[in-house]
């Protein structure tokens, strides 16, 4: 229990853990709320994929219900203490939605991020303009907090300062030619994705125009690797303006790995990407 995790990751796997014991004692989610008492379903639910937090009397109950062996038990606490504590973005809840939290926590601990994205250039790889511009445009928070949702985004891009970290985006052309912020502003944001230098291995690679139909199209998805092999993949399915979810069935993930795949086999190369940027830019910089 020594290594350095986010919290985020800490509560995953306690709510994991306790799902599998209440699956292997053959109880319902629905039974188990009723014996902690004070809860209901919908909350265990988010405890056990990690959106939510366990009281301490909670935890109490639940290893009183599920007995888990004397070493699983005192796991569970650990966990529990750990998965308490606060990441650096919690400063920013007032201003995010709970997925925003939950998604960097976990990106905090992946050590593959794989994105596909259709609509926009991915948030960890735009400049502060490109960002202030998506967030202006979509009217979705107020204009006090706007500034700070900015910042929370940008924040977000510490990732790849991590050398042992990977990303590999998956960004469909047109999110290229759209100009957003205005065509100068474009300009710049198609600049620093062929100027930036990242500590992490970033890849992008672009599906072109002439790729033809596929699976994935008008979706934004993006699949977490871990590198401990107790914390299974998760994917994150960013539904806008719906809810998005974060999946970790065997089978979901298997038909994200599909939908990223197929996406992937449709794009340019690294080296033909860079390319097709630098032509797109050299279009916009006239």
């Amino acid at each position: 229990m020594s290594e350095h995790v986010s919290p985020t990751l800490r509560r995953r796997r306690l709510g994991r853990q306790v799902r599998e014991r209440r699956i292997e004692l053959n109880l319902s989610g629905a039974e188990l709320a009723r014996q902690i008492g004070k809860i209901n379903q919908s909350r265990l639910s988010k405890i056990e994929i990690g959106k939510a937090r366990m009281t301490e009397v909670q935890l109490r109950k639940v290893i009183e219900i599920l007995q888990p062996s004397p070493e699983q038990a005192e796991e569970w606490r650990e966990l529990w203490r750990q998965g308490d504590q606060l990441g650096w973005w919690a400063e920013f809840a007032d201003v995010i939605e709970e997925n925003g939290g939950m998604l960097v926590g976990l990106e905090a601990d992946a050590a593959h991020v794989r994105q596909y994205i259709e609509a926009f250039v991915p948030s960890m790889l735009v400049t502060e303009e490109y960002t202030r511009a998506v967030v202006y445009a979509s009217q979705s928070a107020r204009p006090t907090d706007m500034g700070r949702i900015v910042e929370f985004r940008l924040e977000r891009q510490r990732r790849l300062d991590d050398p042992n970290f990977r990303y590999t985006a998956v960004i469909a052309e047109g999110a290229l030619h759209r100009h957003v912020g205005g065509r100068d502003a474009m300009a710049r944001q198609l600049r620093h994705l062929l100027d930036a230098q990242w500590e992490a291995t970033v890849e992008v690679l672009v599906v072109p125009f002439e790729a033809g139909n596929y699976a994935a199209q008008g979706m934004a998805f993006e699949i977490m690797r871990f590198a401990n092999p107790e914390d299974p993949e998760c994917v994150f399915v960013d539904s806008w303006p719906s809810a998005a979810v974060f999946l970790e069935k065997p089978s979901e993930q298997r038909y994200y790995s599909n939908l990223y795949s197929v996406a992937a086999s449709k794009a340019l190369d690294v080296e033909r990407s860079r390319e097709r940027i630098e032509q797109i830019w050299a279009t916009m910089s006239l």
